[in-house]
């Protein structure tokens, strides 16, 4: 059925993004840190540096939400084909967390975004600094 085609997708999804975000934080703090971008300075910086961890950090418990979620329901079952009924997930208190969480980090996303686009329309080369666009160098 297609829920349960959603499901395995979902999971497996959720499975590729917690593997991707442990590798980034683990790069994160064993390869240098560039200086701060030109026109970062108190309240901005450190709110960068909190929303970068932020966005992590609930990424991770998104991710943990959901294993917990998956051994509350019992769904190691399902994804290994011993059963094919999917529970009522809003019977989990996992469940309400993991929207909740998720819903958190679109909101951290979008604040993300919006600080760097204002950043660059104030500063410019932010772009230039993750890769996209010309650099100063270029």
């Amino acid at each position: 059925d297609s829920r349960m085609l959603w499901y395995r997708l979902h999971v497996g999804l959720g499975f590729t993004v917690l593997l991707l975000t442990l590798a980034r934080v683990t790069w994160k703090y064993l390869d240098v840190k560039p200086a701060p971008a030109p026109g970062l300075t108190g309240v901005h910086l450190r709110g960068m540096e909190l929303i970068h961890v932020l966005l992590y950090l609930v990424l991770l418990l998104i991710a943990v939400s959901g294993v917990v979620l998956n051994v509350q329901g019992g769904l190691l079952d399902v994804l290994r084909g011993a059963t094919s009924e999917l529970p009522d997930f809003a019977e989990f208190g996992a469940r309400r967390a993991h929207g909740v969480l998720a819903r958190i980090y679109i909101a951290l996303l979008v604040a993300h975004i919006g600080g760097v686009v204002v950043h660059q329309l104030r500063h410019g080369h932010v772009f230039a600094r993750m890769g996209l666009g010309k650099s100063d160098n270029d």
